[in-house]
């Protein structure tokens, strides 16, 4: 016999188990920690956009009052056909008497960003769209877009 005491130690399978359990729980902690950080906003801010006939045969487009919070030095403008096709736009942040005269296609002849006078791009601010002459800008959207925020009108 001999003179000191007995150990057990847990059985292998008891181990394993214990060991797969933990480590379940530690991954379910840590994904609901890391979750709550990557959360996207899913209820982006709106933009509004309304667009009327000009005298000459173009479009002007204002920039209504949007949810607080967009900031306008990220929003870019983009004209859009039926099939998606770009056919005019101006990249963030937008300058004012841009004339997309080089950049537009069909039935865009040119368009222009015009100020309110407040000097910076944002609410109250125009988007001029003139056609091709013969050419109609029926079916286009125009879209205003950025991080958080957008918009769209068709005309």
């Amino acid at each position: 016999m001999t003179g000191g005491r007995k150990s057990e130690a847990v059985s292998p399978v008891i181990a394993t188990i214990l060991m797969v359990a933990i480590t379940v729980v530690l991954a379910a902690v840590l994904y609901v920690l890391v979750s709550g950080f990557l959360i996207v906003n899913k209820d982006p801010k709106i933009i509004g956009l309304a667009c009327v006939p000009t005298s000459a045969d173009g479009v002007r487009c204002e920039i209504l009052s949007p949810d607080t919070g967009v900031d306008f030095q990220l929003v870019a403008i983009q004209v859009v056909s039926g099939n998606g096709t770009v056919v005019v736009g101006w990249p963030a942040p937008v300058a004012f008497g841009a004339n997309a005269t080089g950049s537009a296609q069909p039935p865009v002849q040119y368009g222009r960003v015009v100020d309110n006078a407040d000097g910076k791009f944002g609410i109250s601010d125009d988007i001029y769209l003139f056609p091709v002459p013969g050419m109609s800008l029926s079916g286009l959207t125009v879209k205003v877009s950025g991080p958080g925020a957008n918009g769209a009108y068709t005309i």
